[in-house]
C-alpha cells in the first residue's frame, strides 16, 4: 500500500480503497451492471460430475483354517469378516498377500495366484451394492502348492486387505503368521 508523506496508515487505506472503487466504476463490468440490458451469466451445472466419496472399510476378523481339502487339493481357508460404507455402486476385492516371516513377499511362479506386482496372492470380488456392504464374511482358499515351497518347515504369513475398483487399499489386517510343513 502506497503512503504519501505525512499520511497515517488508516488515511492511506481509506484513500486506496476509494481510488480502487473509482477505477472499478470506470470499467466495462460496472457499466454493464448499471445498464438495463444486463443479464447474468448462467452456468450449466448439469455437466459437472459430483465427486464420489472414498469408501470406508474395516476388517473385523481374520482367521485361518488349515489342512482344508477342496476338489482334491490341500490348502488353507482364510475367513475374512469386514464392513464397507459409502460404496457408491463400486466393486470391491478381498485379498490376502503372502510373505515370509521376515516380511519379504513370496514370488509367484506359474501366474495362477498372482497379484499385479508378481507376488503370491489370493482374492475374491465382493458383490456390487448401492450404498452399504456389511457385515460380510468371505472365505479365501489358498492351495499349499501355490505357495511354491520346497520340502521342510517354513515360517510364513499373510496380510488380508480390502481394495476398491480404482486400486486403492481401503483396509489392511495385521500380519497373520503360520508355519507350513511341506513333505
Amino acid at each position: 500500500m502506497f503512503r504519501r508523506p505525512g499520511e497515517s496508515p488508516f488515511d492511506a487505506f481509506v484513500r486506496n480503497t476509494r481510488e480502487t472503487q473509482q477505477r472499478n466504476m470506470q470499467g466495462k463490468y460496472w457499466q454493464d451492471q448499471q445498464s438495463q440490458q444486463y443479464k447474468p451469466i448462467t452456468r450449466d451445472y448439469a455437466s459437472r460430475q459430483r465427486r464420489q466419496p472414498i469408501p470406508i472399510a474395516t476388517i473385523r476378523e481374520v482367521r485361518a483354517e488349515f489342512d482344508v481339502e477342496r476338489q482334491g487339493i490341500d490348502g488353507m481357508d482364510i475367513h475374512l469378516a469386514f464392513t464397507i460404507l459409502t460404496t457408491q455402486n463400486r466393486t470391491f476385492t478381498a485379498a490376502a498377500h503372502f510373505y515370509f516371516a521376515a516380511g519379504m513377499p513370496l514370488r509367484d511362479v506359474n501366474d495362477n495366484y498372482r497379484a499385479t506386482d508378481g507376488t503370491v496372492c489370493v482374492w475374491r470380488p465382493c458383490k456390487r451394492k448401492q450404498f452399504y456392504i456389511g457385515p460380510q464374511n468371505i472365505v479365501l482358499f489358498m492351495p499349499y502348492s501355490e505357495l511354491h515351497m520346497r520340502s521342510g518347515n517354513h515360517d510364513l504369513g499373510f496380510i488380508a486387505s480390502i481394495w476398491d475398483d480404482k486400486g486403492r487399499q481401503l483396509a489392511r489386517s495385521d500380519f497373520f503368521s503360520f508355519t507350513l510343513q511341506v513333505g
